[in-house]
């Protein structure tokens, strides 16, 4: 069975404009993990990061809530 973890990305400010984007973040905790980026699974969901047996969401703080229903 796969678990799902929310990974949310902090910035100094939730308000602050990003200076990267979510892929670029994505691509560090990755490379990190040693996950795959943006992989899609049997049931055709897509997760942001995923290892062999744990899937991320990445996000932004100010974006909490879509990354939990997510």
């Amino acid at each position: 069975m796969i678990k799902i973890f929310i990974l949310l990305v902090f910035i100094t400010s939730s308000l602050a404009k990003n200076k990267n984007t979510e892929r670029h973040y994505q691509k560090i905790v990755a490379k990190e993990l040693k996950g795959i980026i943006e992989h899609t699974l049997p049931d055709r969901t897509r997760v942001d990061i995923f290892t062999e047996d744990v899937a991320y969401e990445v996000d932004f703080a100010y974006k909490w809530a879509e990354g939990i229903g997510q």
